[in-house]
């Protein structure tokens, strides 16, 4: 982890990602699948590089049995968001989500649909770590799509914007 706090700060273009979740998720930045998490104990934080501009941040969720949950977050040297009720999902197969410029303007918000999520759903613990606000700041989210028939994937997008450093 230090290693990692050390890489942050050496370049403006550093950031740190991270994936928690009560199911098995893959996260996102553009097109490029950064990581993945297959158990709700499991706080994954992974180092990125991110050029100033629009960017996506996605998570591909599968769906379980209640309590449905992600979370994700950001930290760059502009500070630390992550899921939040203005992020955006679908269920089902979505071609080109992971795309900046796919237009995600008719998929619902996810609002505070998460019932239980982090730390209160039984069983979900972490070890300590050192990324502050990391984990405390997004929110816990989960999809507010009507499940169709047979689905078992939901995806959830927010674009960003990464200013240009001073």
């Amino acid at each position: 982890f230090c290693k990692m706090l050390l890489w942050l700060h050496e370049d403006p273009s550093h950031a740190l990602v991270s994936l928690f979740a009560g199911n098995p998720a893959r996260i996102y930045i553009d097109a490029s699948l950064i990581g993945e998490t297959q158990h709700p104990q499991a706080f994954m934080v992974f180092p990125v590089r991110l050029s100033p501009g629009k960017h996506m941040l996605g998570i591909e969720a599968v769906k379980r049995q209640y309590p449905d949950w992600v979370q994700a977050g950001l930290r760059t040297h502009a500070g630390v968001w992550g899921t939040a009720p203005e992020w955006r999902s679908m269920t089902g197969p979505v071609s080109g989500w992971q795309d900046v410029a796919f237009d995600d303007s008719q998929w619902p918000e996810v609002g505070l649909t998460v019932r239980e999520g982090p730390p209160p759903a039984p069983g979900v613990a972490t070890s300590p770590h050192p990324f502050v606000d990391l984990q405390s700041q997004p929110t816990a989210v989960w999809t507010s799509a009507k499940w169709a028939q047979g689905q078992q994937r939901a995806v959830f997008r927010h674009v960003f914007n990464v200013p240009t450093p001073d």
